[in-house]
């Protein structure tokens, strides 16, 4: 996929391996290519390494078959993560706004 960013129009790599909270229900594809995609180079050499590292030390447990599913429901579970999150920024939750607040803290 990082060659891709190379050869693609980058709009056409945009739509379709990032992810986007209001495009997940027309591209929900992108909730799986997220997690194998990056245009940056640093960020790649980042991947590769930690996949290398973690992978090395997984694959003496589990085969490789298992261990690519183990990454797909890890960046499916991130992404979901990340959906939820902006959603719920974007409805006001976490909002440090100190008129809101829900619950007292007493100091000593």
């Amino acid at each position: 996929v990082f060659i891709l960013w190379k050869l693609l129009p980058a709009p056409f790599m945009f739509r379709h391996f990032t992810l986007e909270r209001s495009a997940v229900l027309s591209r929900p594809w992108t909730l799986i290519t997220a997690g194998f995609s990056t245009p940056d180079p640093f960020l790649f050499v980042v991947h590769m390494s930690s996949i290398w590292a973690s992978g090395t030390l997984l694959q003496a447990s589990l085969r490789w078959g298992m261990l690519l599913k183990l990454y797909a429901a890890c960046g499916l579970a991130g992404a979901i993560a990340f959906v939820a999150g902006t959603t719920l920024q974007s409805k006001g939750f976490g909002r440090n706004d100190p008129t809101q607040q829900t619950h007292a803290v007493i100091m000593p």
